[in-house]
Protein backbone atom coordinates (compact mmCIF):
# COMPACT_ATOMS: atom_id res chain seq x y z
CA UNK A 1 0.00 0.00 0.00
CA UNK A 2 0.93 3.40 -0.34
CA UNK A 3 0.21 5.85 2.35
CA UNK A 4 -1.02 9.68 2.56
CA UNK A 5 -2.89 9.32 -0.57
CA UNK A 6 -0.16 8.23 -3.21
CA UNK A 7 -2.11 6.12 -5.96
CA UNK A 8 -0.25 2.66 -6.96
CA UNK A 9 1.77 3.39 -9.85
CA UNK A 10 2.24 7.43 -9.06
CA UNK A 11 5.24 8.80 -10.13
CA UNK A 12 6.38 11.47 -7.42
CA UNK A 13 7.66 14.34 -9.27
CA UNK A 14 9.75 16.15 -7.34
CA UNK A 15 11.28 17.75 -10.20
CA UNK A 16 13.26 21.17 -10.96
CA UNK A 17 11.12 22.91 -13.32
CA UNK A 18 14.25 23.86 -15.58
CA UNK A 19 14.42 20.30 -16.10
CA UNK A 20 18.27 20.61 -15.33
CA UNK A 21 19.62 19.25 -12.26
CA UNK A 22 20.09 21.74 -9.49
CA UNK A 23 23.84 22.78 -8.90
CA UNK A 24 25.78 20.61 -6.50
CA UNK A 25 26.72 22.05 -3.11
CA UNK A 26 30.24 23.96 -2.94
CA UNK A 27 33.17 21.07 -2.69
CA UNK A 28 31.42 18.86 -4.35
CA UNK A 29 32.05 17.18 -7.77
CA UNK A 30 30.67 14.78 -9.90
CA UNK A 31 34.31 13.27 -10.50
CA UNK A 32 36.69 12.31 -7.79
CA UNK A 33 38.58 14.79 -5.76
CA UNK A 34 41.91 13.87 -4.30
CA UNK A 35 41.93 15.68 -1.25
CA UNK A 36 45.42 16.09 0.82
CA UNK A 37 45.91 14.72 4.48
CA UNK A 38 45.81 18.28 5.40
CA UNK A 39 41.86 18.36 4.10
CA UNK A 40 40.85 15.50 5.62
CA UNK A 41 42.35 16.76 8.98
CA UNK A 42 40.55 20.03 8.21
CA UNK A 43 37.23 18.50 8.27
CA UNK A 44 38.31 16.60 11.63
CA UNK A 45 39.07 19.83 13.37
CA UNK A 46 35.86 20.99 12.02
CA UNK A 47 33.34 18.04 13.30
CA UNK A 48 30.63 18.36 15.86
CA UNK A 49 31.80 15.06 17.90
CA UNK A 50 28.07 14.35 19.87
CA UNK A 51 29.25 14.14 23.50
CA UNK A 52 26.27 11.73 24.27
CA UNK A 53 28.01 8.69 23.73
CA UNK A 54 25.29 6.30 22.14
CA UNK A 55 27.53 5.34 19.74
CA UNK A 56 30.82 4.21 20.77
CA UNK A 57 33.85 6.80 19.88
CA UNK A 58 35.52 4.68 17.32
CA UNK A 59 32.35 4.09 15.49
CA UNK A 60 31.80 7.65 15.18
CA UNK A 61 35.01 8.33 14.13
CA UNK A 62 34.74 5.60 11.49
CA UNK A 63 31.48 6.37 10.09
CA UNK A 64 32.11 10.26 9.83
CA UNK A 65 35.95 9.46 8.24
CA UNK A 66 33.91 7.18 5.68
CA UNK A 67 31.35 10.41 5.38
CA UNK A 68 34.56 12.47 4.61
CA UNK A 69 35.55 9.80 1.99
CA UNK A 70 32.16 9.83 0.11
CA UNK A 71 31.06 13.08 0.14
CA UNK A 72 34.28 14.72 -1.69
CA UNK A 73 34.22 11.40 -4.10
CA UNK A 74 37.67 10.15 -2.91
CA UNK A 75 39.01 8.03 -5.89
CA UNK A 76 41.25 5.12 -4.83
CA UNK A 77 44.70 6.14 -3.92
CA UNK A 78 43.79 9.31 -1.29
CA UNK A 79 46.15 9.39 1.62
CA UNK A 80 44.87 9.66 4.88
CA UNK A 81 46.55 11.20 7.69
CA UNK A 82 48.56 9.29 10.04
CA UNK A 83 47.18 7.65 13.22
CA UNK A 84 48.81 10.68 15.14
CA UNK A 85 47.74 13.30 12.82
CA UNK A 86 44.43 12.29 13.29
CA UNK A 87 44.68 11.74 17.02
CA UNK A 88 45.59 15.57 17.05
CA UNK A 89 43.11 16.82 15.53
CA UNK A 90 40.47 15.10 17.22
CA UNK A 91 39.46 14.69 21.01
CA UNK A 92 39.86 10.56 20.47
CA UNK A 93 42.95 8.34 21.62
CA UNK A 94 45.36 7.47 19.60
CA UNK A 95 43.47 3.28 20.27
CA UNK A 96 40.18 4.92 19.58
CA UNK A 97 42.22 5.79 16.13
CA UNK A 98 43.44 2.78 15.78
CA UNK A 99 40.28 0.86 15.81
CA UNK A 100 38.36 3.01 13.70
CA UNK A 101 41.41 3.13 10.66
CA UNK A 102 40.86 -0.75 11.00
CA UNK A 103 37.32 -1.03 11.01
CA UNK A 104 37.81 0.70 7.69
CA UNK A 105 40.31 -1.32 6.43
CA UNK A 106 38.63 -4.48 7.52
CA UNK A 107 35.38 -2.94 5.52
CA UNK A 108 36.94 -2.81 2.91
CA UNK A 109 36.74 1.23 2.37
CA UNK A 110 40.90 1.51 3.17
CA UNK A 111 43.95 -0.14 2.23
CA UNK A 112 47.19 -0.15 4.21
CA UNK A 113 50.72 -0.32 2.11
CA UNK A 114 53.36 -1.19 4.33
CA UNK A 115 55.90 2.00 4.79
CA UNK A 116 53.67 3.97 2.86
CA UNK A 117 50.34 4.89 4.87
CA UNK A 118 46.84 4.33 4.90
CA UNK A 119 44.60 5.32 1.53
CA UNK A 120 41.23 4.63 0.34
CA UNK A 121 40.64 1.48 -1.39
CA UNK A 122 39.66 0.47 -4.29
CA UNK A 123 36.10 -0.71 -4.35
CA UNK A 124 33.98 -1.72 -7.48
CA UNK A 125 30.68 -0.53 -7.98
CA UNK A 126 28.16 -2.97 -7.16
CA UNK A 127 24.49 -2.38 -9.14
CA UNK A 128 21.23 -3.00 -7.25
CA UNK A 129 17.80 -3.85 -8.08
CA UNK A 130 15.78 -0.73 -8.23
CA UNK A 131 12.29 -2.50 -7.21
CA UNK A 132 11.93 0.11 -4.29
CA UNK A 133 13.98 3.19 -5.95
CA UNK A 134 12.48 3.08 -9.44
CA UNK A 135 13.49 6.64 -11.17
CA UNK A 136 11.97 7.24 -14.96
CA UNK A 137 14.31 8.36 -17.71
CA UNK A 138 13.50 11.26 -19.76
CA UNK A 139 11.55 9.10 -21.65
CA UNK A 140 9.63 8.25 -19.27
CA UNK A 141 9.66 4.65 -19.20
CA UNK A 142 12.95 3.18 -18.68
CA UNK A 143 14.46 2.75 -15.05
CA UNK A 144 17.73 4.11 -13.97
CA UNK A 145 20.49 1.61 -12.77
CA UNK A 146 21.65 2.31 -9.40
CA UNK A 147 24.57 1.33 -7.39
CA UNK A 148 24.86 0.80 -3.86
CA UNK A 149 27.81 1.46 -1.68
CA UNK A 150 27.64 0.36 2.63
CA UNK A 151 29.13 3.73 4.37
CA UNK A 152 28.44 1.79 7.65
CA UNK A 153 27.23 -0.64 10.34
CA UNK A 154 26.52 0.13 13.92
CA UNK A 155 24.27 -0.70 16.61
CA UNK A 156 22.46 2.03 17.56
CA UNK A 157 20.58 2.72 20.83
CA UNK A 158 18.59 5.60 19.90
CA UNK A 159 15.21 5.90 19.38
CA UNK A 160 13.15 6.73 16.26
CA UNK A 161 9.21 6.87 16.23
CA UNK A 162 9.26 3.81 14.89
CA UNK A 163 11.18 2.38 17.54
CA UNK A 164 8.45 0.37 19.93
CA UNK A 165 6.76 -1.80 16.35
CA UNK A 166 10.18 -2.23 15.53
CA UNK A 167 10.54 -3.80 19.13
CA UNK A 168 13.61 -1.64 19.82
CA UNK A 169 15.37 -2.82 23.73
CA UNK A 170 18.60 -1.12 23.88
CA UNK A 171 21.34 -0.99 21.14
CA UNK A 172 19.59 -3.78 19.53
CA UNK A 173 18.84 -2.61 16.57
CA UNK A 174 21.33 -2.42 13.63
CA UNK A 175 21.64 0.74 11.17
CA UNK A 176 23.21 1.02 7.82
CA UNK A 177 24.23 3.49 6.41
CA UNK A 178 24.18 3.68 2.02
CA UNK A 179 25.09 5.89 -0.91
CA UNK A 180 22.79 5.77 -3.67
CA UNK A 181 24.34 6.52 -6.91
CA UNK A 182 21.63 6.90 -9.37
CA UNK A 183 23.20 6.07 -13.00
CA UNK A 184 25.73 8.44 -12.31
CA UNK A 185 23.60 11.67 -12.67
CA UNK A 186 23.14 12.25 -8.90
CA UNK A 187 23.32 10.58 -5.39
CA UNK A 188 20.95 10.07 -2.61
CA UNK A 189 21.26 8.52 0.72
CA UNK A 190 19.77 5.81 2.70
CA UNK A 191 19.47 4.73 6.41
CA UNK A 192 18.03 1.00 6.96
CA UNK A 193 17.08 -0.25 10.44
CA UNK A 194 16.49 -3.52 11.14
CA UNK A 195 16.63 -5.70 14.59
CA UNK A 196 20.22 -7.40 15.30
CA UNK A 197 20.08 -11.12 14.75
CA UNK A 198 16.88 -10.95 12.88
CA UNK A 199 19.52 -11.50 9.12
CA UNK A 200 22.18 -12.81 9.87
CA UNK A 201 23.73 -12.35 6.92
CA UNK A 202 23.02 -8.72 7.66
CA UNK A 203 24.80 -9.05 10.94
CA UNK A 204 27.99 -10.82 9.62
CA UNK A 205 29.35 -9.98 6.28
CA UNK A 206 31.81 -7.32 5.44
CA UNK A 207 30.44 -4.37 4.41
CA UNK A 208 32.71 -4.49 0.95
CA UNK A 209 30.28 -8.06 1.09
CA UNK A 210 27.29 -5.80 1.26
CA UNK A 211 27.66 -3.37 -1.47
CA UNK A 212 25.08 -3.98 -3.87
CA UNK A 213 23.09 -6.61 -2.03
CA UNK A 214 18.94 -5.68 -1.89
CA UNK A 215 18.03 -5.75 1.45
CA UNK A 216 14.60 -5.85 1.15
CA UNK A 217 14.51 -9.26 -1.13
CA UNK A 218 17.32 -10.79 1.58
CA UNK A 219 14.53 -9.81 4.11
CA UNK A 220 11.22 -11.19 1.73
CA UNK A 221 13.64 -14.23 1.60
CA UNK A 222 13.20 -15.01 5.21
CA UNK A 223 9.32 -14.63 5.42
CA UNK A 224 8.68 -17.09 2.61
CA UNK A 225 5.44 -18.03 4.26
CA UNK A 226 3.61 -14.69 5.20
CA UNK A 227 5.25 -12.80 2.34
CA UNK A 228 6.54 -8.54 3.19
CA UNK A 229 3.94 -5.63 2.94
CA UNK A 230 5.70 -2.60 1.52
CA UNK A 231 4.33 0.93 3.21
CA UNK A 232 5.80 4.27 1.54
CA UNK A 233 5.49 7.84 2.68
CA UNK A 234 6.77 10.67 0.87
CA UNK A 235 7.74 14.02 2.67
CA UNK A 236 9.54 17.04 1.59
CA UNK A 237 11.93 18.24 4.33
CA UNK A 238 14.65 20.70 4.80
CA UNK A 239 17.43 17.96 5.48
CA UNK A 240 20.31 17.81 7.85
CA UNK A 241 23.56 19.58 6.80
CA UNK A 242 25.24 16.35 7.09
CA UNK A 243 23.16 14.66 4.43
CA UNK A 244 23.20 17.71 2.71
CA UNK A 245 26.37 17.30 1.85
CA UNK A 246 26.34 13.78 1.09
CA UNK A 247 23.66 14.19 -1.63
CA UNK A 248 25.43 17.57 -2.96
CA UNK A 249 22.95 20.05 -1.29
CA UNK A 250 23.82 23.65 -0.08
CA UNK A 251 23.26 23.14 3.48
CA UNK A 252 19.68 23.68 4.86
CA UNK A 253 18.45 22.33 1.41
CA UNK A 254 15.31 20.91 0.74
CA UNK A 255 14.38 17.34 -0.35
CA UNK A 256 12.59 14.32 -0.66
CA UNK A 257 12.71 11.45 2.16
CA UNK A 258 11.09 8.27 0.82
CA UNK A 259 10.23 6.22 4.10
CA UNK A 260 10.07 2.61 3.64
CA UNK A 261 7.79 0.13 6.43
CA UNK A 262 7.93 -3.41 5.84
CA UNK A 263 6.00 -5.68 7.64
CA UNK A 264 5.57 -9.24 7.68
CA UNK A 265 3.22 -11.49 9.38
CA UNK A 266 1.35 -8.51 10.77
CA UNK A 267 5.41 -7.05 12.43
CA UNK A 268 7.38 -4.15 11.42
CA UNK A 269 10.52 -5.72 10.10
CA UNK A 270 12.89 -2.96 9.03
CA UNK A 271 12.36 0.58 8.25
CA UNK A 272 13.95 2.10 5.30
CA UNK A 273 14.90 6.06 4.89
CA UNK A 274 15.49 7.15 1.48
CA UNK A 275 17.34 11.20 1.34
CA UNK A 276 16.55 12.56 -2.45
CA UNK A 277 17.60 15.93 -3.77
CA UNK A 278 15.50 17.58 -5.86
CA UNK A 279 16.24 15.97 -9.69
CA UNK A 280 14.47 16.20 -13.39
CA UNK A 281 13.75 12.33 -13.02
CA UNK A 282 10.35 11.14 -11.51
CA UNK A 283 10.11 8.32 -8.81
CA UNK A 284 8.06 5.72 -9.58
CA UNK A 285 6.05 4.65 -6.40
CA UNK A 286 3.67 1.75 -6.36
CA UNK A 287 1.96 -1.22 -4.00
CA UNK A 288 4.99 -3.88 -3.50
CA UNK A 289 4.46 -6.90 -1.93
CA UNK A 290 7.41 -9.18 -1.41
CA UNK A 291 7.68 -13.16 -1.09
Amino acid sequence: MIANGVPDGFAANFVDSSGVPPQSAPGSSQTGVLMSPENILDHLRKADWPADGKAPKHMALSTYLAEIIVSARCPPGTKLPTETEITDATSFSLGTVQRALRTLVDDGMLERRRGHGTFVAERARAFGDPTQLRFLDHDGVSILPISLQVVSRRRTSEHWPWSAELGQSHADVLEFHRMIDVDGRFRAFGRFFIRAGRIPLLDDRPLRALDGVHFAQVVADAFPRDGIDIEQRLTVETLPERICRLIDLEPGGIGAVLRIFARGGGTLVYVQEIFLPRTPYPLKLGADRRR
